[in-house]
C-alpha cells in the first residue's frame, strides 16, 4: 500500500511533583485520532506501573484531538475530568495545558463588551462586569502618563491580532499581578471608574494565583 510521510511527532513525557522528567515515547505521526490517542495513553501508562511509576494526571494542549480524548473519559458535564487509573487504582485526573486555559480566559474577556458585532458576549461575576474595555482604559493611561506599571505591555497585548492571540504570553501577561497591580493603580488617580473595575479586579484577583507557575508548561502524563 502507499505510504504517507509524517506530518507531527506524538510526544508524552512524564513530569514528575518533584520536577524529575523524562520523554517516555514519541511518534511520527499524520494524525493522532482520539481513539489512537486513547489505546496508546493507556499503553504508556501500564508501562510506566511496570517500571514503579505511577500515574496521577495527564496535562495536554488544547488541539481538537486532545480535547476529544479528554471527553473518552467524560461522564459528567461541567465537572473536572477524573478517571480510574487501572493499573495503580488511583485517581487519574485530565488537565489542560494551563497555557490554553488562560488563552482562552483571555479571548472571553477580549470578546467581552456592549458593543454588537465587535463583542460576542457579556461577561459578569457575581452580577459585576467584566469588559475588555477597562484593560484598554488602563493600557492607554499607562502609555499617555509614562508610568509603565505594567512593564511588559504592548500593542499586541491589547489589540491582537489573529497570530497575536495564539502566542501564550500575551494571554499571561493581561492576567498577571501586575495586570491587577495597573488597575488598581489607576484608580488611584481616578476613582470615578470604581463601579467600571470591580468585576475585572474580582477577576484578575483569581487569574494571578492562577499565573505564578512557569508557562509553557504541557507534560503529558
Amino acid at each position: 500500500g502507499s505510504k504517507l510521510l509524517a506530518k507531527y511527532v506524538l510526544q508524552f513525557v512524564f513530569l514528575g511533583l518533584t520536577g524529575f522528567r523524562f520523554l517516555v515515547a514519541h511518534y511520527p505521526t499524520v494524525q493522532a485520532s482520539a481513539p489512537r490517542l486513547y489505546s496508546v495513553f493507556w499503553d504508556l501508562v501500564g508501562a510506566l506501573s511496570r517500571w514503579g511509576f505511577s500515574v496521577d494526571y495527564t496535562c495536554f494542549d488544547g488541539a481538537v484531538s486532545n480535547r476529544s480524548f479528554m471527553k473518552l473519559h467524560s461522564f459528567v458535564p461541567r465537572q473536572p475530568v477524573t478517571t480510574m487509573n487501572i493499573y495503580s487504582g488511583s485517581k487519574l485526573l485530565f488537565l489542560a495545558d494551563p497555557s490554553h486555559l488562560f488563552k482562552k480566559l483571555r479571548n472571553n474577556v477580549l470578546t467581552s463588551g456592549t458593543k454588537t458585532p465587535l463583542h460576542k458576549r457579556q461577561l459578569q461575576h457575581n452580577g459585576k462586569d467584566i469588559f475588555w474595555l477597562s484593560w484598554i482604559k488602563c493600557y492607554l493611561w499607562d502609555k499617555e502618563h509614562g508610568f509603565r506599571n505594567h512593564h511588559k505591555l504592548t500593542h499586541s497585548h491589547i489589540y491582537p491580532n489573529s497570530a497575536d492571540k495564539m502566542r501564550n504570553a500575551l494571554a499571561e501577561d493581561v492576567l498577571d499581578s501586575e495586570m491587577l497591580n495597573l488597575m488598581e493603580k489607576l484608580l488611584q488617580f481616578h476613582p470615578q471608574f470604581s463601579v467600571e473595575f470591580e468585576g475585572p479586579i474580582e477577576f484578575l484577583k483569581q487569574t494571578k494565583v492562577l499565573n505564578r507557575g512557569p508557562s509553557g508548561c504541557t507534560p503529558s502524563m
